[in-house]
């Protein structure tokens, strides 16, 4: 999944959830959830930087507007959003992350293999996505 989508699906979980802890919990369970759908991930580094900064850019926006439950929110995107720094940091050193280097592998459940993670090429896994942040959003939205 694209980090803005984790991050707009976190947000509407975390406000859900009205608290800090709570909303940072909801998008961890998120991103659990997300990656086990189909969905289309990065062709490169590029498109990832890109799609970080759009995903900054709406949380900042509906953190500005004072959302009810802006501290859920907030946190609820974090949570949706963190458990891929791993996948970064392992995307920036790959070797570190390969046999026989079994203490550092990826540990969030849909990385690690526990949780199965769905995989669909273009255009239905972006389209996945992009029902996923409109109607994300579009709940945001409504709360306003």
């Amino acid at each position: 999944m694209y980090c803005t989508t984790h991050t707009v699906a976190g947000a509407a979980a975390g406000l859900l959830a009205g608290d800090p802890v709570t909303g940072f919990i909801l998008g961890l369970g998120t991103h659990a959830v997300l990656d086990a759908l189909p969905h289309h991930d990065y062709s490169n580094t590029a498109t990832g930087v890109l799609d970080t900064l759009v995903a900054a850019v709406i949380v900042g926006t509906i953190a500005a507007l004072g959302v009810g439950g802006r501290y859920g929110i907030l946190s609820g995107a974090v949570g949706g959003a963190v458990p891929d720094l791993e996948v970064v940091r392992a995307h920036l050193n790959p070797r570190a992350y390969l046999p026989p280097n079994p203490s550092r592998r990826l540990i969030f459940p849909s990385h690690s293999g526990l949780i199965p993670h769905g995989r669909r090429w273009v255009p239905w896994g972006i389209v996945t996505q992009a029902a996923i942040v409109i109607a994300g959003l579009g709940f945001i939205i409504s709360r306003l």
